[in-house]
């Protein structure tokens, strides 16, 4: 009798080993499952900060149509219901002739579905400093960064 009650708990053992196992294994593969999310989030949202910086330069800089090629169609097209070339006058007049420079991001978020970056940071104008908002979105056709949203502000004066 006692054999048998003693070849249960080994095989108990062994049944608990097994599971003990199983459990390891599955919690192991979803660690690097997660890593290897993290990993591909980091990589897009390192791709969608090149836009974001792309996109700063070119408008600071005065390359309009480079900085236009970077603007998101909803964008585009908020902007023609005013007119055809607004979004060029846009660039050109609120960014472009101002003389700003030197744009340094703060903070930067990534949607949990990869598909949206958000940044925010400040910039240099003719003495005086502005804080910057800038939505980054991946078109679904092309899967190609775009900037859908860009607004600034004068800076507070420290107190």
């Amino acid at each position: 009798m006692s054999f048998k009650f003693r070849f249960k708990g080994v095989r108990m053992i062994r049944l608990y080993a097994l599971a003990l196992g199983l459990l390891l294994s599955s919690w192991a593969s979803q660690l690097t499952c997660a890593d290897d999310m993290s990993d591909k989030k980091s990589a897009e949202l390192k791709w969608a900060k090149g836009v974001a910086t792309d996109f700063l330069n070119a408008a600071f800089n005065g390359k309009i149509e480079q900085a236009e090629s970077l603007i998101d169609s909803s964008l585009k097209m908020a902007f023609a219901k005013e007119g055809e070339k607004r979004v060029r006058e846009w660039l050109n007049n609120t960014i472009a002739i101002q003389g700003f420079h030197d744009p340094a991001f703060e903070s930067e978020e990534i949607a949990p579905d990869r598909d949206e970056a958000s940044f925010k940071g400040h910039f240099k104008g003719n003495e005086k400093r502005f804080q910057f908002s800038l939505r980054i979105v991946k078109d679904k056709e092309s899967g190609k960064w775009r900037v859908s949203y860009f607004q600034f502000k004068e800076k507070e004066p420290s107190k």
